[in-house]
């Protein structure tokens, strides 16, 4: 299972860090800050098994969000639809 989701989640073996802002998901690696895609996100955080990020997206707030799953190495897998 994947804990609760936030802004800002490491990579299982520590090397990466990943966070949202302006409209994507941005990693840091070895001090260097690098946009992995163009996603909204409200919250996401990274599988501590397969590495996979959990993004979800809250659309308008009364529809309901989509979550997407990415690879450690930023290839969207697949997304699900997720409640209001």
């Amino acid at each position: 299972a994947v804990p609760g989701g936030d802004d800002l989640c490491s990579a299982p073996d520590g090397t990466k860090m990943y966070f949202i802002g302006s409209g994507a998901v941005w990693q840091v690696n070895n001090f260097a800050v690098s946009k992995l895609y163009d996603q909204s996100a409200y919250s996401m955080n990274c599988d501590p098994a397969s590495g996979n990020l959990y993004v979800a997206d809250a659309k308008d707030y009364s529809s309901p969000g989509e979550v997407a799953v990415y690879g450690a190495n930023g290839g969207k897998i697949t997304s699900f639809e997720a409640g209001i």
